[in-house]
């Protein structure tokens, strides 16, 4: 039910958030069930449900045969449910699955399909994708580790340690800079939020990532010429002509 909600769903619906605050009510209510029936030894954890299961399953299936609009729409419920902490293990892997389908391949027309959604999941769940990858969370013990395996293009690149890695944050990074140039508008435009969305992460979690202070300090050197050019009191960063390349 929360999952084929969640794909009719328009990705900007405020519902969202209501259908993640119902599925950790669920949660709950199956942990206070647990408690009041302690000698119940058949009784299953909420996990054992298997709705990470399903939601691999339904991306799989929505990535074989689905639209544009679904991806982002399941997009949005699934960094909502990881965010919220909710299967963290699972959906972390259904992360790194779908970044590797998107962005780690030199599919251009599957990079081209996926990658809408892509922008989706490192705009909706940075600081929690960035964490992990600050941690080289590493999922090598579970029973689809093969979800977190790297792509091809990474590889070429040197990343090759499976699952997260401030490495692999980075090559995604700059997967989004360089398709930020692209001649197609769309995806130009989408792939210059999606390393918007990114690049400032380090700074909000007071943690040092490369370039990004780089990048902060052309960023407001343009915007105070910007701002004394225009001869007004201030500017939105709308008014400013953001480089991404002033990261290298």
């Amino acid at each position: 039910m929360f999952i084929e909600t969640a794909k009719v769903l328009e990705k900007d619906d405020p519902f969202h958030d209501k259908l993640v605050l119902l599925l950790l009510w669920t949660k709950e209510f199956d942990q206070i069930y647990n408690d009041l029936h302690p000698s119940d030894s058949d009784m299953a954890s909420w996990e054992s449900y298997g709705f990470a299961d399903s939601l691999q399953e339904s991306w799989e299936h929505t990535v074989s045969s689905g639209t544009s609009s679904h991806m982002c729409n399941l997009a949005t419920f699934s960094t909502k449910a990881l965010s919220a902490g909710i299967c963290p293990d699972s959906l972390a892997l259904t992360a790194l699955w779908y970044l590797r389908e998107a962005l780690e391949t030199s599919d251009e027309a599957m990079t081209a399909s996926l990658f809408p959604a892509a922008v989706t999941w490192v705009d909706e769940c940075r600081h929690r994708l960035l964490t992990f990858s600050i941690l080289d969370r590493s999922y090598e013990a579970h029973t689809k580790s093969d979800l977190s395996a790297c792509g091809a293009l990474a590889e070429a690149q040197g990343v090759n340690q499976s699952g997260f890695s401030l490495k692999r944050w980075l090559f995604w990074r700059e997967r989004f800079q360089h398709l930020s140039h692209s001649k197609v508008s769309t995806i130009a435009k989408n792939a210059k939020t999606g390393f918007m969305a990114m690049i400032n992460c380090g700074h909000d979690l007071d943690y040092g990532v490369p370039g990004e202070a780089r990048f902060a300090e052309r960023l407001q050197k343009a915007m105070w010429e910007a701002l004394v050019e225009s001869g007004k009191e201030s500017l939105d960063g709308d008014e400013i002509d953001i480089n991404v390349d002033w990261v290298n």
